[in-house]
C-alpha cells in the first residue's frame, strides 16, 4: 500500500508540475503577444504597422499582413487563451490596426494610401487610450505613474549617461560573449546570472535612449525599435530555454522559426538604419582613410595566399553565372570562398574590410575622373569607360560584403572606426543590440531547423 501510495503521490507532483510550466509557457506568449500588439498600436505608418521596408514586394506585405492576421484573429486569442479579458482587448485593437494598414497597402490608388491613420496616432498613443487597453507606458516608454518613473536614476544608467559611444558598444560586445556566445543553445539554454547581466545593461541603456527621446533629443521613431529589441531579447530567452527543455515539438516548430524570422527582420532592419545614421556624420575616418590610401588591396587567403581583387570579381561573376535560375544560396557562398581559399572567419572578416577598401579607393578614383571630364576635350570617352568599370566593380564589392555580414554579423574595421569617432550615443546603443541580437537569432534558427 505504500508503494502504492508514493507512486499517487509522485503522479500527482508530476502533474502539477507540468501545469505549473504550461501556466508559465502561456504568461511567456502573452507577454510576447501583447508586446507585438504594442509595436503594431504604436506604429505611424501602415509599414511600420505590418513591419516590413517601404521597398518590400508586394508578395512580402501580403505574406507578413495575412500572418499578423492570423495570429491577432479574435478566433485564434480565444483558443490560446479562452476568457482571458485582457489579452483579448489589446489584441483585436491590433487586429483592427493591422487590417487597416494591410487594406491601405494592398489598395495602391495614393488617395487611399494617405487616407491611413494609425490607431496609435488617432486614439492609443495618449495616455487615456493606453491606460485603457491595460498598458503602464505609452508608445514612448513614458509611464503614466508619476511616482513610478520608468527609467530610474541608477549607477548604471549614470555610468551610461557619461560614457562615450564606442565605450558603450565595447561593453555590449563584453557581456554579449558570455551571454549568448554559446556552442549550443538546446545543450546549455541561456546562463542566467550572464544573461542578467547584459538584461540589465540593455535595459539601463534603453532607459538613456527613451529618456532621451522624451527630452526631445532624440527621434520619436527610436521608441518603437527600443520596444522591438525588448521583445526580441524575450523572444531569445525563451526559445533558448524552450530548444534546452526540448519542449519544441513538429507541432511548434514553425511557429517558432516564423517568430525568430520575423525577429532577425526586424533586428537587421534596426541594425541598417541605426548605422546608416552613424555612418552619415563620419564617411570615413582619417586613421582609417590613411590605411585605405597605403593598402596593396588584395584578398587575403588560408591556402592559397594573395589574389587580386579583380581575379576575385571574375570568380564571383562566373560563379553568378553558373547559378542562373536558382537563388544564390549561403552555401553557394561558402562554397565560393572555400574555392578561394578562405575558410577561417578571420579571413572572411578580412575580406569585408579589403572590399570597403577596394570601394573607397574606385570612388576616389571615378571623383577625379569626373573632375578630369569637365575640364578636359579629349580622352573622355576612355575616363567614361573606366568609370562605368568602377562602378561595376564597386556592385560587385557591396554585394560580397552584404554576403559576407549576412552569414558572419560583425563589425568591419571602417564601422569599427566609424563607431569609435561617433557622437551618436542613441544610434550607437541600438545598433550594438541589433547587431549581437542577430547572432543570436540566426543561431537559434539553425537548432530549430535541425530539430
Amino acid at each position: 500500500m505504500k508503494k502504492l501510495y508514493y507512486i499517487v503521490q509522485l503522479v500527482f507532483v508530476g502533474a502539477q508540475l507540468a501545469t505549473i510550466s504550461r501556466a508559465s509557457e502561456i504568461n511567456e506568449q502573452k507577454k510576447q503577444l501583447i508586446a507585438e500588439a504594442k509595436r503594431a498600436l504604436c506604429a505611424d505608418t501602415a509599414y511600420e504597422v505590418i513591419g516590413v521596408d517601404k521597398a518590400a514586394a508586394e508578395k512580402t506585405i501580403k505574406t507578413t499582413s495575412i500572418n499578423l492576421l492570423q495570429k491577432f484573429h479574435p478566433d485564434t486569442i480565444n483558443r490560446r487563451f479562452p476568457g482571458d479579458q485582457e489579452i483579448k482587448k489589446v489584441t483585436e485593437a491590433a487586429y483592427q490596426q493591422i487590417n487597416n494598414a494591410y487594406d491601405a497597402l494592398k489598395s495602391n490608388p495614393p488617395a487611399r494610401f494617405r487616407s491611413f491613420k494609425s490607431l496609435g496616432a488617432a486614439n492609443t498613443k495618449n495616455a487615456e487610450g493606453f491606460k485603457e487597453l491595460g498598458f503602464d507606458t505609452d508608445c514612448t516608454g513614458k509611464s503614466f505613474d508619476a511616482k513610478k518613473p520608468v527609467n530610474p536614476s541608477t549607477p548604471l544608467y549614470e555610468k551610461i549617461a557619461s560614457a562615450s559611444p564606442y565605450e558603450i558598444y565595447q561593453q555590449f560586445n563584453n557581456l554579449s560573449i558570455p551571454a549568448f556566445a554559446v556552442d549550443s543553445f538546446s545543450k546549455s539554454g541561456i546562463q542566467k546570472e550572464d544573461f542578467d547581466k547584459w538584461a540589465n545593461y540593455a535595459q539601463a541603456a534603453n532607459g538613456y535612449v527613451t529618456s532621451q527621446i522624451n527630452k526631445g533629443a532624440a527621434a520619436q521613431g527610436y521608441a518603437l525599435q527600443v520596444s522591438s529589441l525588448n521583445d526580441i531579447l524575450t523572444l531569445v530567452k525563451y526559445t533558448a530555454q524552450k530548444l534546452k527543455d526540448k519542449q519544441i515539438g513538429a507541432a511548434r516548430k514553425q511557429e517558432t522559426e516564423t517568430e525568430l524570422r520575423k525577429k532577425l527582420q526586424e533586428a537587421s532592419l534596426i541594425e541598417k538604419t541605426t548605422f546608416d545614421s552613424i555612418a552619415r556624420q563620419n564617411p570615413a575616418p582619417a586613421d582609417w582613410i590613411a590605411k585605405a590610401d597605403s593598402s596593396k588591396l588584395m584578398i587575403q587567403t588560408d591556402t592559397k595566399g594573395s589574389i587580386s581583387y579583380g581575379s576575385f570579381f571574375s570568380q564571383w561573376d562566373k560563379l553568378h553565372q553558373g547559378t542562373k535560375g536558382r537563388v544564390f544560396t549561403d552555401s553557394d557562398f561558402i562554397n565560393f570562398l572555400k574555392q578561394n581559399g578562405i575558410t577561417s572567419k578571420y579571413k572572411i572578416a578580412d575580406v569585408a574590410d579589403t572590399l570597403d577598401q577596394v570601394i573607397y579607393r574606385l570612388q576616389k578614383d571615378n571623383e577625379k575622373l569626373s573632375k578630369e571630364i569637365e575640364t578636359s576635350w579629349f580622352g573622355n570617352d576612355g575616363r567614361k569607360k573606366k568609370i562605368e568599370s568602377n562602378l561595376a566593380f564597386i556592385n560587385t564589392a557591396q554585394a560580397i560584403i552584404k554576403r559576407v555580414r549576412d552569414i558572419y554579423p560583425s563589425a568591419s574595421s571602417l564601422q569599427m572606426a566609424q563607431i569609435s569617432t561617433t557622437k551618436d550615443k542613441v544610434g550607437t546603443i541600438l545598433y550594438a543590440q541589433a547587431s549581437i541580437y542577430q547572432i543570436a537569432l540566426n543561431k537559434l534558427m539553425k537548432e530549430v531547423q535541425a530539430l
